[in-house]
């Protein structure tokens, strides 16, 4: 029984670290792709001459998922310690804490 809790806290936390690593990378690339050049001038702007040829434009999108991302990992990074905490919870002196576990299915 303590072998079996042991395995699911480090699957547990394994799970929490890699997707800590994702979004880490995922707001690290969304920062660099999430602005690129774009020309508006179609239909009745092709002839205006005070749009210029080309602006930069920025995909509001990207920093929306780029600030939910960053919230993720916050709280990520907030679980991780009590992952961690639970994990040593049959070392303890008092073992009584996995009795719940052995009248589950």
């Amino acid at each position: 029984l303590t072998i079996k809790y042991v395995s699911c806290r480090l699957l547990t936390l394994t799970i929490v670290l890699s997707a800590s690593a994702y979004l880490g990378y995922y707001i690290s690339l969304s920062s660099l792709s999430d602005e690129f050049v774009c020309s508006i001038k179609s239909g009745i702007l092709r002839n205006d001459s005070t749009i210029p040829d080309r602006f930069q434009c920025k995909l509001i999108a990207v920093g929306v998922f780029q600030l939910l991302s960053l919230i993720n990992l916050v709280v990520y990074m907030l679980l991780a310690p009590v992952v961690i905490y639970t994990l040593f919870v049959p070392f303890r002196q008092k073992t009584d804490v996995l009795r719940v576990y052995e009248i589950l299915p």
